[in-house]
Parts: structure tokens; sequence; C-alpha cells
């Protein structure tokens, strides 16, 4: 952890050490009561914060090590006895390429397989945290990961922490080797038992039966104040044996009671016999019913490491498009192929009319708030004596998968031309039909070979 010295109030020359926070999760666990009161005490849930952390690096360098990064924690509360998620159904078909502990003691690759292959061969030990697998697969995907620079490796033995049950870490590819952004970790109830004892406040859920149990058993009732003469200190001892007995045991004393109106018993405690009447003690039969149990939710931890990740991506989705220019620095041109849900901008609005053109004010004003309405993000490119390929340059070298071109036949026929970052075709499309177009090439319901065909 990353040490720091405070001041002590009241004291300018004393100094009280601290730490600064070295994960976020901790704050999710001490307020566990009150996230289960919010979930309407249903479990499973989960709950989630970002933040920054720190750690005591001695010699921090590059992107893997540094002593201040963002973070982000999702913890899921689930019941040890219901280890499933409701939602399983939906992701037991996602691929995942998984590196097991066997493969790594063998020096073999990844092998790919399904979230229902992985709980069936249990590759993994907890099903909810197979959901957490598949559900970071997905978003990696979402992101523009490259399919062969993607993998799950479970960390072997002696690399997990003593509250570690199982360990997964979701790796990319990048210069600098395979990076770990994201943990995935079972860490049963340790965490949740820890705070519960040292802080006295029961961090417990309750299960309810859908019908309630019925439940036989023998009370025994006592009439303190009457025996508490007779046995005086060794009240309490003698109690507590008689609580120890079977249930079989207690009605037999309870017949004798009945028979003689007092039994006699030994006490190992005080190694003699002790001799009680049906005046002090007697054993009667309770029917109770039984509505649920109390339980220490387990927990899976999902850790997102900001930096990392961002720095992953950007590496994958960076290229250099080579023109037929013979100017060696002229002919690359870079482009950044971010994937729409992390794009800076959705569109780039581009002009080819003079900028203080009438016709050029009018259309880009009406694009504007028809973008703004759609909420789709954008930024336009006035910049003048730019040529219309620069002005394409710069906005794929920043990612912006789509360009908007106006020109003359724009203002003339009210059309305007969709440019596609990675392949730079271009599609001329009627005005009324932009934003519709725009909005399924953005959530992913066309791709652009069926807009280029239309």
């Amino acid at each position: 952890m990353f040490p720091i010295s405070i001041h002590n109030k009241g004291s300018t020359n004393q100094k009280v050490k601290n730490y600064l926070r070295k994960d976020l999760k901790q704050n999710i666990y001490c307020n566990f009561n009150r996230l289960l009161q919010v979930n309407r005490n249903k479990l499973p849930f989960a709950a989630a914060q970002i933040g920054q952390v720190f750690r005591n690096e001695i010699y921090p360098k590059s992107v893997l090590r540094v002593r201040e990064f963002t973070s982000t924690e999702i913890i899921c509360f689930f019941n040890p006895n219901r280890d499933m998620h409701p939602r399983m159904d939906q992701v037991k078909h996602v691929m995942v390429p998984l590196l097991t502990r066997e493969n790594q003691t063998m020096s073999l690759p990844p092998m790919d397989f399904s979230i229902e292959d992985v709980l069936n061969q249990q590759f993994v030990n907890s099903p909810i945290q197979a959901y957490y697998i598949a559900k970071v697969k997905l978003f990696m995907d979402l992101c523009g990961v490259l399919p062969n620079a993607i993998r799950f490796r479970q960390h072997l033995s002696h690399e997990m922490s003593f509250s570690t049950t199982d360990h997964w870490s979701c790796e990319l590819k990048s210069s600098l080797g395979w990076i770990e952004v994201v943990d995935i970790v079972n860490n049963y109830c340790y965490d949740l038992k820890c705070h519960s004892s040292q802080s006295r406040h029961v961090l417990v859920a309750f299960e309810t039966f859908d019908q309630p149990l019925t439940s036989e058993n023998i009370v025994m009732e006592v009439e303190h104040e009457k025996l508490g003469k007779i046995l005086r200190k060794n009240k309490r001892v003698v109690l507590n044996f008689l609580e120890t007995l079977t249930n079989n045991k207690k009605l037999e004393l309870q017949q004798e009671l009945e028979s003689n109106g007092k039994f006699s018993i030994y006490i190992p405690q005080l190694d003699r016999q002790v001799e009680l009447s049906s005046d002090f003690i007697s054993f009667q039969k309770r029917i109770t019913k039984i509505y649920g149990y109390k339980y220490e939710p387990c927990a899976v931890e999902t850790t997102f490491h900001i930096g990392r990740l961002i720095y992953s991506l950007l590496e994958q989705c960076f290229w250099v498009r080579k023109g037929n220019y013979l100017h060696e620095k002229m002919s690359q041109k870079y482009v950044l192929s971010l994937p729409t849900i992390i794009a800076p901008y959705m569109v780039v609005l581009i002009s080819q009319i003079s900028n203080r053109a009438s016709s050029f004010e009018g259309m880009s004003k009406t694009l504007t708030q028809l973008f703004t309405r759609n909420g789709i993000t954008f930024r336009v490119d006035n910049s003048a004596n730019q040529t219309i390929g620069k002005k394409y340059s710069r906005a794929d070298e920043i990612g912006v998968p789509f360009a908007v071109t106006i020109d003359n036949q724009s203002v003339e026929c009210n059309t305007v031309t969709i440019r596609e970052r990675d392949s730079c075709d271009q599609v001329r499309l009627p005005l009324d039909e932009l934003v519709p177009t725009l909005l399924d090439l953005i959530h992913g319901n066309k791709s652009w070979e069926e807009v280029s065909l239309k």
C-alpha cells in the first residue's frame, strides 16, 4: 500500500502515518446491508464503483507499473447454495479462449470453449464467475479487441492470494506482451466475514422458503428463580448441559418427572448427580415454523484496469493506410479503427463549399440540429484552406467512424455523402434517410456493406 504522512490535529510537529487505498471493493463490502436493502433483500445483485487507486511501486514505468491509476470494481453477491445467474442462458453459447492451469504447465496455447462447456468440464468453480467471464468477453468484442489478441488465463495456485478460491484474468496482447486488463476473482465469503467480525455488524442475508417448514422441538421450561436458590452458581452449568441432550433423552426425563415428580442426572462438569423436581423444570413439545435461513453471501469480484485497457485498445485499433503518393510521409495515413461505442465522435461534418457560403451554413445548421436531436455525437470541421482529403485524414486519426460531406450537389438535390473510415467507401443518400441510416450503423442494426449495396 502507498504510505503517506498526515499532520496530527493540534500538533505542528507530530505526523500520523496513513495509507492510500489499494482497491475500491472495501467501500462496497462495508455498505453491504444498505445495498441489500436497496435490492429488496434479494440475491444475486451487483454493485459497481469507479475511482482512483494507489500502489507503492518502487520503480514505476510504462502503463503496467504506475503509482496512481483508475480502476472499476464490480462485485456480485450471491447465495452459495444458489450459485447460478438468472441470465446464464443468454451467455451460455459465448466462446471464450481459456488458458487453464493444465495448459500452462504443459506450455499449450489457449483453447476456445463455450461457457456451457466450461461449466460442464468444471474449468471454473462458480457459475457466477463463468457468467462474468462471458460478459467481459462480450464487452471486449464491443470495444473492438482482435479475436487473436485476447485470452482468459487461470492463475496458478502460487499466484493467488490466501482468500481466493479461483482467479481468472482477461489478458490482451500488445507490443509489451500479454497485459492483464481485467480480473475475475472468486473470494467466497472471506471479506464479508472479516468485516462482520471486526465491526461487530452482522453482514448476512436471509433466504425465504416458498413454503414454511415445520419443526418439532423439545423446549425446556425453567423456573429460574426457584432453581437459582437451589443450584446457585451451578445453575448455568446444569442448564447448558440439559440443552445439549437429544430430544429422546429430554422426553425420557419428562416421563420420569410425570411418574416420579423428579429425576436425577449426572453432570460431567460438576462430577456429581443433580436431582431436579417438576417444580423447577419441565420439557414440552413445541412445533415451530421456519420461514427461511440466514447465510453469508459469496462474492465474485470483476476489476477493470482502465489505463491498461485503453492502452491495449488504442494499440490494437491503430494502423497505417498506405497511399500512392511519391513522398513517403504523405503516403502514410494513420487510422484509429475505434468502434462507435468508444469513438470520441460518431460523425464528422465536412464541407466542400466555402464556409462563408449561406448554403453551407443553412444545411450545416439543419444537420447539426438533426444530430443533436437524435443523440449522435459529432464535430464540425470548418477549417479553411484545407483539402477534403486532409479533413478526412484528421477524422481518421482520432477514430471518427463516419464522415458526412456537404458539396454543391447536396445543395441542389438535398443529398449528402457518407464516408466510412476503414474502407474509405462513400454512399450518397437523401437528407431524410441520413439519420436513420447513421443510427442503424451506430447501433449495429446494419453493416456498411448493406448500406453501400442499397
